[in-house]
C-alpha cells in the first residue's frame, strides 16, 4: 500500500514543470504581481498538480492558485547549488556523477514510445542501505531498455525527496537533499529569504491561510524547468522536487 502511494505520487509529481532563481545564489529581490485568483483556481498548471499530489497525501485538499512575477529568477545558478551529503552537484547529473555508495533499485520502465523509439523510467536512489531520493529519466534510446548499467550514465531529467516518514509513515529521511540551501524541514519563511518570491503560490481552498507549495520556474515560464517545495501544516518543507529537461 506504502509502494502504491509512492508510485501514485511520482507519477502525478513528473507532469510538471518550474524555474527558480535564488536571492540566496546571487539575485536580488524580485517585484512581485499578483494576479486573480479567483481566475487562477479555476486554471491551475501542471506545477499546481505537483503540490496539490505531495499534499493531498497527507489529506489536504489545494485548489486555490496566486501567480507571481519574478523576473530575478536564474534556475542555471540553482542548479549548480545541489548538495547531497556533504557534497556538491550541478543538475542534471547521473548516477554515476554521484559516486560511491549510490544505486538504483525499483526500477520502472515505460512502454517503448514507438513515434520516438525512446522510454522513460522511474527510479529510487539509494546510498547503501537507503533510499535517499527518486528520479526519472526521459527519452532514454530504444537500445538501453532494461540495461541498468547504461542507465547509470544518462543525466535525471527529474528528481525529487519527500519527507515519507509523515506522508507514508515509513521511515524518517535523514539524508536530505539541499537546493539552493533549502531542505526538508525548514520554514517556507526560509524559501523566501533564499529564493525570493515564488512564481506559483498553492493555498487550501478551504483554509486560505493554510500553504501548500511554492513553485519557481525558469523565465517564469510554467512550460520549462521548476523546483518546487510542498508544505506540511507547520508550514515546513516535506517536499522538494526539480526538473530539468
Amino acid at each position: 500500500m506504502k509502494m502504491k502511494k509512492k508510485k501514485t505520487l511520482l507519477t502525478l509529481l513528473l507532469s510538471a514543470a518550474i524555474v527558480a532563481s535564488a536571492a540566496a545564489c546571487g539575485t536580488s529581490k524580485p517585484s512581485v504581481s499578483v494576479s486573480n485568483q479567483e481566475n487562477s483556481a479555476n486554471t491551475p498548471s501542471t506545477a499546481s498538480a505537483v503540490s496539490q499530489s505531495a499534499v493531498e497525501s497527507s489529506n489536504t485538499t489545494l485548489s486555490e492558485v496566486s501567480l507571481n512575477k519574478n523576473d530575478d529568477f536564474d534556475f542555471d545558478e540553482l542548479c549548480k547549488n545541489i548538495e547531497i551529503n556533504g557534497k556538491k552537484y550541478t543538475f542534471p547529473f547521473s548516477l554515476d556523477d554521484l559516486g560511491e555508495g549510490y544505486s538504483f533499485k525499483n526500477i520502472q520502465y515505460s512502454n517503448i514510445d514507438e513515434s520516438k523509439n525512446t522510454f522513460y523510467v522511474y527510479i529510487d536512489v539509494y546510498y547503501y542501505d537507503d533510499v535517499i531520493f527518486a528520479v526519472s529519466i526521459r527519452d532514454i534510446p530504444q537500445e538501453y531498455y532494461k540495461n541498468e548499467q547504461k542507465l547509470k550514465s544518462i543525466p535525471f531529467t527529474w528528481l525529487t525527496q519527500d519527507n515519507w516518514g509523515k506522508l507514508t509513515g515509513m521511515d524518517e529521511n535523514t539524508k536530505p537533499i539541499t537546493i539552493c540551501g533549502i531542505k526538508i524541514g525548514d520554514t517556507d519563511n526560509a524559501v523566501l529569504k533564499k529564493l525570493g518570491e515564488a512564481h506559483e503560490i498553492v493555498y487550501n481552498q478551504y483554509k486560505k491561510d493554510k500553504l501548500g507549495s511554492y513553485t519557481y520556474y525558469r523565465n517564469g515560464n510554467k512550460d520549462e524547468d521548476y523546483v518546487s517545495y510542498a508544505f506540511d501544516e507547520n508550514r515546513c518543507v516535506n517536499h522538494i522536487s526539480i526538473m530539468h529537461k
